[in-house]
């Protein structure tokens, strides 16, 4: 009864978010106080504490990758690197002889996928989004196909190596996997992002430039970067404080916490020392916002709550996995609809043990991680990068991803990863 009470609460809230009667701000919070109030005062204060000490950790690297991005940003180092980009793109789509939207997306959508396999999809995310927006504005493209995409690149990005994201990290203490172990996963999303370039392709505008009028333009680009003024010293120090928090817990696993503290210190040091000078006075620890941080707690708490024994959710699936002895395509549709419920990593925390105790193989591992990373790309709550975008991106209304207008392109383009690595899957483990 529980359990009805809370999908049925669900449904409803994420329907008037996607009508946009309000945003996941409220949304969020509204849903995770109300499962609070449901399952009684025992289980609401174990919910909390759970939900708290996941979104702890997450805060604070995020706060300190956030400062890092705004400083890239006031540093002028990614507008320029925009810049620069806009010329490549406009040469190789001229040389290639293929629409400059084509030459857009792919660039957008694979850089965001490398940097979070090799940093973090948050990472990603909060870099690549004022660098999506700079190249889309420069040949005059609608930014937010690509921004959403970019999205799902951030995560596709993040399931391909060990530390690309937080549920890869648990799925490989869980079932003791090694960095070489992802290789093959590397491949299979690199094949996912190529897909996506095409279904992205096909929905902007086929802007063809060729001989003086890519050459204008060209030449206005050249001309505003180097009017350009980058302020090299806040950029290398933000640069720093960046490797410093990402970097160490790498390789030295359980310091998120530490490393992201001392990042946080340097980059308020050279935010204080080399940011502009209007810039030095404001608290560098508001970069992600409280909406933000707020939307952030409420998901983690939801997540807590759902996953709950008194709910029984995870029990009940447990046991349908087991009725059904533990085939991919089931892993792969139970962490999808829990992942979209809930938030990625809170959804890998509560359901890897309970699928690694029915299938300790690897098959189950990947299912796993195929089905949260197709979930997570289906609602923008359904990932912390998602909410991060949203913060990103509120700024300018052109450029605003929403709830709501996430949905439209979340939810098919998902659906469509989940039949993919579903297949890829089975094909791969058919012996």
């Amino acid at each position: 009864m529980i359990a009805t009470i809370l999908l049925a609460l669900v449904f409803i809230v994420f329907v008037a978010m996607a009508r946009q009667k309000f945003g996941p701000e409220l949304g969020m919070p509204l849903l995770a106080l109300t499962g609070l109030a449901i399952i009684g005062p025992d289980a609401a204060l174990a919910a909390l504490r759970h939900g708290f000490e996941e979104f702890g950790t997450i805060a604070v690297t995020f706060t300190a990758v956030a400062i890092a991005a705004h400083q890239l940003r006031d540093s002028n180092l990614l507008a320029a690197a925009g810049l620069l980009t806009g010329n490549a793109i406009g040469r190789s789509a001229e040389k290639l002889r293929v629409p400059v939207a084509w030459g857009a997306a792919f660039f957008c959508l694979f850089f965001t996928w490398a940097l979070a396999g090799a940093l973090h999809n948050t990472t990603a995310i909060l870099v690549m989004a004022p660098l999506i927006i700079t190249v889309c504005s420069q040949f005059e493209i609608p930014s937010l196909p690509v921004l959403c995409a970019g999205l799902v690149a951030s995560n596709l990005g993040g399931f391909s190596t060990r530390w690309g994201d937080t549920p890869n990290v648990i799925e490989a203490k869980v079932w003791e996997l090694q960095h070489a172990d992802f290789l093959h996963i590397t491949g299979i999303n690199l094949g996912m992002v190529l897909i996506l370039v095409a279904i992205v392709g096909t929905r902007l505008p086929k802007v063809s430039l060729t001989g003086p009028e890519l050459e204008g333009l060209l030449f206005r680009f050249d001309r505003a970067r180097r009017n350009l003024s980058i302020n090299w010293t806040l950029a290398l120090s933000a640069l720093a404080g960046l490797l410093l928090t990402i970097g160490p817990p790498v390789l030295i696993p359980h310091t998120d916490l530490r490393f992201a503290a001392i990042g946080m210190l340097w980059l308020c040091l050279g935010q204080r020392l080399f940011g502009p000078k209007a810039e030095r006075g404001h608290n560098p620890f508001n970069a992600l916002g409280f909406e933000t941080l707020a939307t952030l707690a409420a998901v983690f708490v939801l997540a807590a709550v759902l996953s709950s024994p008194e709910v029984g959710i995870i029990a009940m699936l447990q046991k349908w996995l087991q009725d059904l002895q533990s085939p991919i395509w089931a892993i792969s549709l139970l962490s999808y609809v829990g992942t979209l419920l809930t938030e990625a990593a809170s959804w890998a925390s509560a359901a890897a043990p309970s699928v690694h105790a029915l299938d300790s193989t690897h098959r189950a591992a990947w299912a796993l991680g195929a089905g949260i990373c197709a979930g997570s790309s289906s609602l923008v709550t359904a990932a912390s990068a998602g909410i991060l975008l949203m913060q990103q991106t509120r700024r300018s209304p052109e450029h605003a991803v929403t709830f709501g207008g996430y949905l439209k392109f979340g939810l098919p383009v998902s659906g469509l990863m989940l039949v993919y690595y579903d297949v890829v899957l089975t094909l791969l483990y058919r012996y």
